[in-house]
């Protein structure tokens, strides 16, 4: 799993909680949905709603979504966000992979947005493609007494 968030740029959570049919492989571009979905009692909710997309996998990224496909998707840490960190920051100290204390699994989706900053793409796509709420500005029409 942390292969894939190498170049997914999904949270851990949102990678943790996504379910085996949310894994398109067999696309033009293979992709993981990112969606809400209820399983009887258990309920995926978002962190925001413009969390909902779809990432296309590549490299490194799309390799580990086909051997978790293979291996019948995220089971042992299904839903559990923390644990599954506090187990890889753990490894991570164990072989002196964390240059300094902020380096951890969730930091990989904050490289991919400094990349992103460092090749000039435009802010709006930025915000769309991590899920963030895109702060644009308001226009006339949108509140009582601005429609003349």
């Amino acid at each position: 799993m942390f292969r894939l968030l190498i170049k997914a740029r999904l949270r851990p959570s949102e990678l943790l909680g996504v379910k085996l049919e949310h894994f398109v492989l067999e696309h033009e571009v293979p992709h993981i949905r990112v969606e809400e979905h209820s399983d009887g009692v258990i309920k995926r909710k978002l962190t925001t709603k413009w969390s909902e997309r779809e990432i296309p996998l590549v490299g490194v990224s799309l390799d580990a979504a086909k051997r978790i496909v293979t291996m019948g998707g995220v089971q042992a840490y299904h839903l559990n966000a923390d644990r599954w960190g506090a187990l890889i920051n753990k490894v991570m100290v164990e072989r002196k992979l964390k240059e300094t204390e902020r380096h951890t699994p969730y930091s990989l989706r904050h490289s991919f947005e400094e990349s992103m900053l460092e090749i000039g793409v435009d802010h709006r796509l930025r915000v769309e493609l991590m899920g963030h709420d895109y702060n644009r500005p308001k226009y006339r029409g949108q509140y009582p007494g601005t429609e003349a």
